[in-house]
């Protein structure tokens, strides 16, 4: 798993600001510092403790969001 550890420490975030996505969550930049601007956070959300996976760029972010809408209405 690729990821740089000092992108956060999960126990300071909370999870009720997230936006959840089949297990995945997404984090916008301004709730993590060391991210880039125009960057998500990839947070994999079945471990015991939240893992940053990777960044991962808006676009990315909004196809992903949009397969999950797809699913949901049984298009996908």
């Amino acid at each position: 798993m690729e990821g740089n550890p000092r992108l956060f420490n999960a126990s300071l975030i909370r999870r009720e600001r997230w936006c959840d996505l089949l297990h995945l969550q997404v984090l916008l930049p301004a709730e993590i510092g060391d991210v880039e601007a125009g960057q998500f956070a990839m947070i994999e959300t079945k471990a015991p403790e939240a893992t940053l996976l990777r960044p991962f760029s808006i676009f990315e972010a909004r196809g992903k969001f949009l397969g999950f809408l797809m699913q949901v209405r049984g298009k996908g």
